[in-house]
């Protein structure tokens, strides 16, 4: 007998159609399986991480936001709301915001 292996697929919106994906177990939120999220890092149920975007140490994406590209958030961030980080790095030991489609590089 052979065993079949279903991979879950997601489609973030980007063109790309449906790619392999899963939910984050800290938080719930979608990342695709060619970006990197720590586990002590949180992404929201409604967040999603895809691309080569990687979210790390205790950085925190919530709301409807999504991180991708080759965006890389760490510290203590934070990326709230709408927020839309695309080939971007979000570092901050304290506390970093990014608010409503923020764009570009070195936020």
């Amino acid at each position: 007998m052979v065993a079949i292996q279903q991979i879950t697929t997601f489609d973030f919106g980007d063109g790309n159609g449906p790619v392999p994906a899963h939910r984050h177990p800290n938080g719930g939120g979608w990342v695709a399986n060619t970006a990197r999220v720590d586990e002590m890092a949180f992404v929201g149920p409604l967040a999603r991480v895809f691309g080569t975007a990687q979210v790390c140490d205790q950085a925190r994406v919530y709301d409807q936001s999504e991180v991708y590209g080759e965006s890389e958030i760490s510290g203590d961030s934070v990326v709230q709301d709408t927020a839309v980080v695309y080939n971007s790095s979000v570092a901050n030991k304290t506390l970093s915001k990014v608010k409503s489609h923020s764009k570009g590089r070195g936020l």
